[in-house]
């Protein structure tokens, strides 16, 4: 084998060599640049889905909660109590400042070959009525 690449150097003249060290040389940069440029690409789109996720979430609990007090079929009075207390949960999720103060934890029915990767297994709430209604909740989720 290097017999045959020592013959087939000492063959090509040294304006060959150059140009197939070059092409080698060229093609490899161009590989590496492809590969940055796919990585940058990746977390740019990342970057920007998060931020657009962020951004619409304050506008999705607004309609989730101002749907929930119209569909209630409460009293006059009740329904403005409901909307000024939906006002004021819109000045404090239209705050930029909200992200820190946000504290969450995700419920689950603890079952097996079901979840998400990046999710750390929650344990089974304790209260009866708690288990129910989210056995309830995901009967409704698969129909």
């Amino acid at each position: 084998m290097i017999r045959l690449l020592q013959g087939l150097f000492s063959s090509m003249s040294l304006e060959r060599k150059t140009l197939l060290f070059f092409g080698s040389a060229l093609i490899v940069l161009m590989f590496g640049a492809f590969l940055v440029v796919e990585k940058l690409g990746r977390e740019l789109v990342k970057n920007t889905t998060r931020t657009r996720a962020r951004d619409f979430s304050a506008a999705e609990v607004l309609r989730i909660h101002h749907d929930a007090i119209w569909s209630s079929g409460e009293s006059d009075e009740e329904t403005k109590f409901k909307r000024a207390k939906l006002e004021g949960l819109r000045d404090s999720l239209l705050d930029e400042n909200l992200e820190s103060n946000i504290k969450y934890e995700i419920l689950s029915l603890g079952k097996e070959g079901e979840g998400f990767e990046n999710l750390p297994t929650t344990p089974l709430p304790e209260d009866p009525q708690e288990i129910a209604r989210l056995e309830e909740l995901e009967n409704k989720y698969r129909k």
